[in-house]
C-alpha cells in the first residue's frame, strides 16, 4: 500500500481507499455523460448504501474502541458472571474495562494513522476509473 503512494506506480483498482478516493469515484459517476440520470441516482445510492454496510460490518471488529469492543466486553462479562453463578458464588465486581484503555488507544492510533496514509495516497496517486 505504501508502494502504491508513488504517482509513477499503478493502483490495484480493487484496494481500499480513503474517503477522497470515494468521493472522486462518486464525482466521476455524476460528471459522466454518457450515464443516465436514473442510472446515476440508481448508483449513487448503490455506493452510499455499500458504505453503509462496509462501516457497519468494520465497526462490529472486538476492538476496543470500535462498537464490537463493547459487545466483546459485555459477553465476557456475561460469560463471567455465569461462570460465577454456577459455582454458588457471587461476582464481587464487574469487570473494569478500563483497563482496555492503553489497547483503545493504540487501536485508535493505528486507525488514524491508516486513514492518513491513505488519504494521501488518495490525493497523490488516485484511483483512475
Amino acid at each position: 500500500a505504501v508502494a502504491e503512494i508513488n504517482p509513477n506506480v499503478e493502483r490495484d483498482q480493487n484496494g481500499a481507499i480513503s474517503i477522497v478516493g470515494l468521493g472522486q469515484f462518486s464525482g466521476d459517476i455524476a460528471s459522466n455523460s454518457e450515464i443516465t440520470l436514473e442510472d446515476k441516482f440508481a448508483s449513487q445510492l448503490a455506493l452510499l448504501m455499500s458504505l453503509n454496510v462496509a462501516l457497519f460490518v468494520f465497526n462490529m471488529i472486538p476492538l476496543v474502541p470500535l462498537d464490537g469492543g463493547h459487545i466483546a466486553a459485555g459477553l465476557y462479562e456475561w460469560a463471567k458472571r455465569g461462570i460465577w453463578r454456577l459455582r454458588g458464588k457471587k461476582l464481587e465486581q464487574p469487570v473494569d474495562t478500563s483497563k482496555m484503555m492503553p489497547l483503545a488507544f493504540f487501536v485508535a492510533g493505528l486507525l488514524l494513522l491508516l486513514s492518513v496514509v491513505l488519504i494521501v495516497r488518495d490525493i497523490v496517486n488516485p484511483l483512475q476509473f
